[in-house]
């Protein structure tokens, strides 16, 4: 038998609608008002198939609900100050948007989303049994970008969901002692499904969709083009990724649909994946697996039971060798190709030095101070006649013309930080 407390509001008939009552944790002082409030209950149950209609309620108190029997909220703000109530059966049916508020995590023994429009929960939730998206999507939203934490999904052990084709989870979505699964992410835009293979039960990982731009300069996740072809990436997805969260380093393997935006929107040859190495602070070329290899088998996901509809949203897939996964940060769709070891100019410059403040120094796109640049200069000798930090050139602290350099062609080197990558080529110095 579950335990939850409530307040509804109203009741018109079989149903409760608008009029206020409450349910508090102590009897009423009238016995009669007490047998009257079960009664209005009990023929809820009986005639209107255990379904409480209301404009808002609120879970505070507890009384007791018959086992196996849901709870259909249908009003557009239910307020939670339970913590949790494991043995809930709660489903979401409404006409319109459904928000779930509460300052605790919530933990349902079963959930049930049936509404196009969505259900919006600032509170993370625990899953205990399942979670069925019939119709719509469940989307997770921090209260406060500021202070509060950003809320996400968990899957126990025990733990799995089933959906419709429209259905997916927006937000980030935790497992816990799983060894395979398949993440519905997605949002209004479009549905970019995960599928997990773990080396062993015992994974955690916490992973999400996030649709930000990607790679961005100025920020502490770069590389520039130029060391992006170097280690074989013709491009990145700029518009979206998945980031991953997981202090074990298990091995796992990601497999994702090719019917992703960022493949049928740009010309794309060779289809991979890259992911960001916190270590070396640098994007990786993830290995696939070879074309003659199953990539994805309805067993795989067993664990996870969907229905027919994952067969075809995975009917294309690539899929990545083993890796650790605490390895990675963040998973982008690229174009790969196998790196070209041979030497590739950052860029070459004309400069002449002379300080009447044009074409003075090379410039350097995509750097910021962060990344704290220790430029070196050589003459054709390959002796080295100039060596400082970048950010004291710019800041005017070195210019070229104390160094009273003669005119002709240097090779320079530019070591940056935030991430970590060598830029290299020629600058003419014009006197």
């Amino acid at each position: 038998m579950g335990l939850l407390g409530y307040r509804v509001t109203g009741h018109s008939g079989s149903k409760l609608t608008n009029h206020k009552m409450n349910l508090s944790k102590s009897t009423p002082s009238k016995p009669w008002l007490f047998w009257l409030i079960w009664l209005i209950l009990l023929l809820c149950h009986f005639n209107s198939g255990s379904i409480l209609k209301a404009q808002s309620i609120l879970f505070k108190a507890k009384i007791g609900l018959l086992p196996r029997e849901s709870i259909g909220i249908f009003g557009p703000e239910h307020l939670i100050e339970t913590p949790a109530f494991k043995n809930a059966y709660v489903s979401y049916v409404g006409n319109r948007v459904q928000k779930i508020k509460s300052t605790n995590p919530l933990a349902f023994k079963r959930l049930e989303i049936k509404n196009s429009y969505g259900v919006y929960s600032n509170s993370s939730i625990q899953i205990d049994s399942s979670l069925h998206l019939e119709a719509g999507f469940i989307s997770l939203f921090a209260a406060s970008e500021v202070s509060s934490p950003t809320p996400y999904i968990s899957f126990k052990k025990a733990a799995h969901y089933s959906k419709k084709d429209s259905g997916y989870i927006e937000g980030a979505i935790a497992i816990s002692d799983k060894k395979h699964f398949l993440f519905p992410f997605g949002n209004k835009k479009e549905q970019q499904p995960v599928a997990l293979s773990a080396s062993s039960e015992k994974l955690r990982i916490k992973m999400s969709f996030i649709t930000k731009s990607n790679n961005l300069s100025g920020t502490a996740i770069y590389s520039s083009k130029n060391a992006l072809k170097r280690i074989g990436i013709k491009q990145l997805n700029r518009e979206s990724y998945w980031s991953l969260q997981s202090k074990d380093s298990l091995k796992i393997q990601l497999s994702v649909s090719m019917k992703a935006v960022f493949f049928n929107s740009q010309e794309i040859r060779d289809p991979g994946l890259a992911g960001w190495n916190d270590t070396a602070k640098n994007w990786q070329v993830l290995p696939l697996e070879t074309s003659g290899q199953a990539l994805i088998s309805l067993e795989e996901v067993r664990s996870t039971p969907l229905n027919k509809e994952r067969s075809s949203a995975l009917s294309s897939v690539i899929r990545s060798r083993p890796f650790a996964a605490n390895k990675f940060s963040r998973i982008s769709l690229c174009d790969c190709a196998v790196p070209n070891k041979k030497y590739k100019a950052y860029g070459n410059f004309i400069i002449s030095p002379n300080e009447d403040g044009i074409n003075e120094i090379p410039v350097f796109k995509g750097y910021t101070s962060e990344r704290a640049g220790i430029f070196r200069l050589f003459n054709r000798y390959g002796l080295l006649v100039l060596e400082t930090n970048w950010n004291e050139v710019l800041s005017g602290g070195t210019p070229f013309t104390q160094k009273k350099l003669k005119e002709g062609t240097y090779f320079y080197t530019l070591a940056l930080k935030n991430p970590k990558q060598k830029e290299q080529g020629f600058i003419f110095i014009k006197n």
